[in-house]
């Protein structure tokens, strides 16, 4: 059973929702595929303890000022 599929056994300090954090475990944990840039990062570590879920860093990362959302994908193209 890897992460992703493990029942929550923990809560995201953010939203309080239940998620599994796999930081221990033999495989990857999901939130590696999450790559936040140091301000974030560094934000994260002084206001929260322990581990986010999944989804509260997808939303951290999109928050970034240099994320690339729908309308860079979009200015791209042309």
């Amino acid at each position: 059973m890897n992460a992703w599929s493990q029942p929550p056994s923990d809560a995201c300090p953010r939203c309080g929702g239940g998620f599994h954090c796999g930081a221990n475990d033999a495989t990857p944990c999901p939130c590696g595929t999450v790559s936040l840039d140091a301000a974030t990062a560094a934000a994260l570590r002084a206001g929260y303890v322990g581990c986010l879920c999944l989804a509260c860093l997808v939303e951290l990362k999109a928050l970034e000022p240099n994320a690339a959302g729908p309308m860079a994908q979009d200015a791209s193209a042309t």
